[in-house]
C-alpha cells in the first residue's frame, strides 16, 4: 500500500487541488502538506483535522482511505 503522503498527493491531484490551494482549505501552511506528501513529516493524527482533509478531497470517513 502507498504511503500517506503518496495517497494523500494523489487524492489531492485527482480532485483538481493545488498544493497552496489545498492547504488554504484544510487552515494549513503549504509547506507542512508538501513535507507530509514527500514523506518528511508525520501526518496528521487529530481527527478534526482528518475530517477536514476527507471532506476537502470528497472522501467518506468510512473509505479505505480513511482507515490508516
Amino acid at each position: 500500500m502507498a504511503s500517506f503522503g503518496g495517497q494523500l498527493r494523489r487524492l489531492r491531484m485527482r480532485a483538481g487541488l493545488g498544493l497552496r490551494t489545498f492547504a488554504e482549505l484544510i487552515a494549513e501552511r503549504t509547506s507542512t502538506v508538501s513535507a507530509i506528501e514527500l514523506g518528511q513529516r508525520t501526518p496528521w493524527h487529530r481527527a478534526d483535522k482528518l475530517e477536514r482533509v476527507a471532506d476537502v478531497l470528497g472522501l467518506v470517513t468510512a473509505s479505505e482511505f480513511c482507515d490508516d
